[in-house]
């Protein structure tokens, strides 16, 4: 039982003990690598909404227009300058697909 780890300020259920199913610890570990756990960025395609969460252009949304080959750096076009960027691809997310309705019909 964990009771301690640097940086961590309390455990969710410390008071109350929490079990944690097998198949979950068995994904956690399937995802390690030397001892490290590797996440993997969403794989973005060519239309897709993003929101840039770190960096100058944060809080900023734009659409994924390709991967620059050889590094780890996309190009969007940027919705608040009508022009493309080039940016890290740590730096953005895609957005859920919102729909509005409107007389009765949904539109993406």
């Amino acid at each position: 039982m964990v009771k301690y780890t640097r940086g961590v300020r309390y455990l969710v259920g410390r008071d109350n003990l929490l079990i944690v199913a097998e198949d979950i610890i068995t994904s956690i570990r399937n995802q390690m690598v030397d001892g490290l756990i590797q996440i993997k960025p969403d794989k973005l395609e060519k239309g897709h909404q993003v929101l840039i969460n770190d960096g100058p252009f944060k809080g900023f949304y734009g659409i994924f227009e390709r991967y620059i080959k050889g590094s780890d750096r996309i190009i969007m076009l940027l919705n608040a300058l009508h022009s493309k960027v080039e940016i890290d691809s740590w730096m953005v997310r895609p957005c859920p697909k919102i729909y509005l309705k409107k007389n009765n019909v949904d539109y993406l």
